[in-house]
């Protein structure tokens, strides 16, 4: 039996149902898919365990949702965004007004994310999603539709004026070529790494933002002109250091450097991993064996996720030179120069590493 508690008289239940109540309902009553009278049990046993709780606690854990950060307490959006470079344009565009809250961490890959309460109460609070799209961030899309249902989802891959190339894989037939045809699939979604992309979504963003909360709309509008303005110095600086590396062809363990290829010309012999492979194997290192022996080839780039063990059977012996790349800032600190500082440290460290 569930015995209901009377609350304190200055016990604001309102300020709590929308995140933590409803997010544990929804939660337990999609994965239990329980009948009508046990939707109204489930609702009782969540309502009395709040009131248990002491409100101190309560009132800590509705705070990282809160409306009440910064700027414009009765406009200021709420705004959740998935990856650290995206984290970072959107937070320079808001400055003054507000900070976005970064959903997943830079250290973690997209690929093996799950969502966390914490995330979930979040998203529930939240305005407005910022992600690529389900080609990068699948495991949020079902979350979006059932905890996230009033916010605006703003997909950045399919924006106007954006540069999408289609995902490649590789087959290695010989020591000095490989073919390289498209997916079936769909787009490749590592997007943030070609500058001009981030040039159109910072346009996208800004209105976005605007239609969202108009009272600050001068504050995001001077804010894109000094987010566009220092990447178009980024791209400049990249260009400049990449150019010398033109000829020069590497490998990655993962296919994610394409768009970087793309913008500033670089040459690639392909990618260890095809698209179903998840894991270094027999099959990748023979490959790399081959590729090796193509004395353009310089480096085998790989991300901060890669075990070290994995990275050193893999370049060991075959004179390649390993370089480890970061195109998620996962050692960065999240914030407004987190791209830049990341788009720099992808050109210089490729650079060195093409140019030995």
């Amino acid at each position: 039996m569930v015995v209901l508690k009377a609350p304190p008289a200055d016990f604001k239940i309102q300020e709590y149902s929308q995140t933590g109540l409803t997010v544990m309902y929804r939660i337990f009553n999609q994965r239990l898919h329980l009948p009508g009278w046990g939707k109204l049990l489930l609702a009782l046993i969540l309502y009395s365990a709040v009131l248990m709780l002491p409100e101190k606690i309560l009132a800590g854990d509705v705070k990282a949702g809160d409306k009440d950060k910064a700027g414009d307490k009765d406009s200021s959006p709420a705004v959740v965004v998935t990856i650290a470079p995206l984290h970072s344009l959107v937070t320079g565009l808001m400055e003054g007004v507000g900070e976005p809250h970064l959903l997943l961490d830079s250290a973690l890959s997209v690929h093996d994310y799950s969502l966390k309460p914490s995330d979930a109460k979040q998203l529930a609070a939240a305005d407005m999603v910022v992600q690529i799209g389900p080609a990068l961030e699948g495991f949020l899309q079902k979350s979006i539709t059932t905890i996230a249902e009033t916010a605006r989802v703003v997909a950045l891959a399919d924006a106007d004026n954006v540069t999408r190339l289609e995902a490649r894989e590789f087959h290695h037939h010989t020591k000095n070529h490989a073919d390289t045809h498209v997916h079936a699939g769909g787009n490749d979604p590592h997007m943030w790494l070609d500058p001009q992309n981030a040039i159109a979504w910072v346009d996208v963003l800004t209105e976005e933002l605007q239609n969202s909360d108009p009272n600050n709309r001068d504050i995001y509008a001077s804010n894109r002109a000094k987010v566009k303005h220092k990447l178009g110095i980024l791209q400049e600086d990249m260009s400049n250091t990449l150019a010398a590396a033109a000829n020069a062809k590497f490998i990655a363990l993962h296919d994610s450097f394409q768009y970087l290829e793309n913008r500033f010309q670089l040459g690639t012999a392909g990618a260890m991993l095809d698209s179903n492979e998840q894991r270094i194997g027999v099959a990748s290192l023979r490959r790399l064996a081959r590729l090796s022996e193509n004395t353009e080839i310089r480096c085998l780039v790989s991300s901060p996720e890669t075990r070290e063990s994995a990275f050193r059977s893999l370049t060991g012996g075959v004179g390649v030179k390993p370089v480890e790349i970061d195109i998620l800032g996962a050692r960065l600190e999240p914030g407004a120069d987190l791209y830049f500082q990341m788009m720099q440290g992808v050109a210089k460290r490729l650079a060195a590493c093409l140019n030995q």
